[in-house]
């Protein structure tokens, strides 16, 4: 079970980072840039985080997978917020941040 959650993620890193790159080639709005900027730099960070808990797992350290999966949840709370506040209704709909916000 672990083997094969380890090759989800590292499929779903693959996918997000292709999804990054095409989100940074689009122009952003003047107004609200500083907050989009915010969201792919924390967009970023959750993704270093992915790599580093799915690194975890594979040397079995369920310690620090558990410390580096509640640290991404927290990331991406803040990016659910963010992304609530510039109007990105269906971007927030994440089960897994609601009590993280």
């Amino acid at each position: 079970m672990q083997r094969e959650f380890i090759t989800l993620v590292s499929k779903l890193e693959t996918i997000e980072s292709g999804y990054m790159a095409q989100l940074r080639a689009v122009p952003q709005p003047r107004h609200d840039a500083p907050k989009v900027e915010k969201i792919l730099e924390l967009s970023g960070q959750a993704l270093s985080i992915d790599r580093a808990a799915v690194s975890a797992l594979e040397r079995n350290d369920r310690a620090a997978f558990r410390r580096l999966a509640r640290q991404e949840l927290r990331v991406s709370a803040h990016v659910d917020a963010i992304a609530a506040a510039l109007g990105a209704v269906t971007c927030t709909e994440n089960p897994f941040t609601a009590d993280y916000g």
